[in-house]
């Protein structure tokens, strides 16, 4: 990661808590509170910040992931076919890390299966063209 988006990280994180600050602020003043119009608008203005740096660190975030973790294509690309002929393949071929990762692949739910697929895309190309 570049220092130009670990600003941006950064820029981010500090927002999030300010406006987390300000949550705090406003849920302990009263709307009747002479203070209310004054916490109101820090409220606003910490979430108009949170929001603008959030949107700053959006696209640098993603194509990050796209050049480094080599997501070229939707997670969703295997069919149940797909699956089970990687899984078989990993079991006949594949290391003893490879085999647990086919067997986590063919137990997981949908979500862990994206998850799997994300992390080892490399390895499941691999197994899926043997």
């Amino acid at each position: 990661m570049n220092k130009d988006m670990l600003q941006l990280q950064n820029d981010e994180f500090w927002a999030a808590e300010e406006f987390a600050a300000e949550v705090r602020r406003h849920s302990l003043t009263a709307v009747v509170d002479d203070d209310y119009p004054q916490v109101r608008s820090a409220y606003e203005h910490a979430l108009k910040k949170l929001l603008e740096a959030v949107k700053a660190n959006r696209e640098p975030v993603k194509a990050y992931r796209e050049e480094h973790l080599n997501v070229e294509a939707p997670l969703d690309i295997y069919s149940h076919d797909d699956i089970l002929r990687i899984c078989s393949n990993i079991e006949e071929r594949g290391g003893s890390f490879a085999r647990h990762l086919g067997r986590a692949l063919l137990h997981a739910d949908s979500e862990n299966r994206r998850r799997i697929i994300a992390t080892w895309p490399e390895m499941l190309r691999k197994y899926s063209s043997l």
